[in-house]
């Protein structure tokens, strides 16, 4: 999954469209309204959270995202007692928790990050740096 970020990022930013180079949100949107500003928001730390390194998994966060915002639009309308339909709220709700379920599973799938330089170094005993000091002795 690296691999094919690594080739997207290979190609030249001018190449791209604003979307793949996070310039812009959804075509169209200039993202300074504040719905713009929750939808970032969110997307932003469903990316952190899921740790998304690949394109199919940036399209599920965005979805997540947008069904997030939209489930919040619709609450906030049902607090002010307005009418709304329980079946496209509920509908939302389940969609959002599957896609929240199919970035953890693929999350967990992934397992652990792989230890660091300094990590694997030391599951050998020695430090770097070790060695020099015994040299100069």
């Amino acid at each position: 999954m690296d691999q094919d970020r690594t080739r997207i990022a290979a190609i030249k930013p001018m190449a791209r469209s604003k979307i793949t180079n996070r310039r812009h949100m959804l075509d169209g949107i200039d993202g300074r309204t504040a719905v713009a500003r929750r939808f970032r928001d969110v997307m932003r730390g469903l990316l952190i959270e899921f740790e998304v390194t690949s394109e199919a998994d940036d399209l599920l966060v965005r979805q997540a995202a947008v069904l997030a915002v939209t489930s919040e639009q619709l609450q906030a309308q049902l607090v002010r007692g307005e009418a709304i339909s329980v079946k496209v709220i509920a509908n939302l709700t389940g969609q959002l928790r599957r896609i929240l379920a199919d970035l953890r599973q693929r999350n967990d799938q992934r397992g652990p990050p792989p230890p660091s330089l300094h990590e694997h170094l030391s599951s050998f005993g020695t430090l770097l740096g070790d060695d020099d000091e015994e040299d100069n002795d």
